[in-house]
């Protein structure tokens, strides 16, 4: 027999193994592109909290919605649990929403956007996405983290134009 017909029998095809370093490399690209907007969220989060205490953010209220989302989304992507990086950022941010008379309805939502940016194993629907599409873990990861960052953005659009709006809408 000859090697490509060893090798083809044993499960390893040449086609195959051609896109191997381009993989890894994206894959490299997307974790270095996680990690730095990690970092840059938390640091607007601190610069933000900083004008907050100083008192000169012209927009407060927006501020405060903005914080509350991305304390959430710093605590989502370092716990991996939606429920506990809601309830955490909700009794962090509750003091300073009644403080400055902010609208606990928008911040609940910005919280709520923020809480479903990422998808993580530990989530029961990253589970059913894989089983019931058939997926690999690998496209079951890419597919679900880019719709539910897709909904995370356009969710947080809609809180900051309802934050926009509070004065004339009844109930914010």
């Amino acid at each position: 027999m000859n090697d490509e017909s060893e090798r083809i029998e044993q499960g390893s095809h040449p086609e195959r193994e051609e896109g191997n370093g381009a993989r890894t490399a994206a894959t490299a690209l997307v974790a270095f592109g996680t990690l730095v907007l990690l970092f840059a969220a938390a640091v607007v989060v601190f610069l933000l909290i900083a004008e907050l205490t100083r008192g000169q953010w012209m927009l407060a209220g927006s501020a405060v919605v903005v914080l509350a989302f991305l304390l959430c989304l710093l605590m989502r992507s370092a716990l991996g649990s939606a429920a506990v990086a809601m309830v955490t950022t909700s009794s962090i941010v509750a003091p300073l929403c009644v403080q400055m008379g902010e609208s606990g309805i928008v911040m609940g939502l910005a919280i709520c956007a923020a809480s479903m940016a990422f998808a993580t194993p530990t989530d029961a629907a990253f589970w059913l996405v894989q089983k019931l599409n058939n997926l690999s873990f690998k496209d079951t990861w890419i597919t679900h983290t880019f719709g539910n960052a897709i909904a995370c953005v356009v969710m947080f659009a809609i809180v900051i134009l309802l934050n926009m709006c509070r004065g004339f809408l009844p109930g914010l």
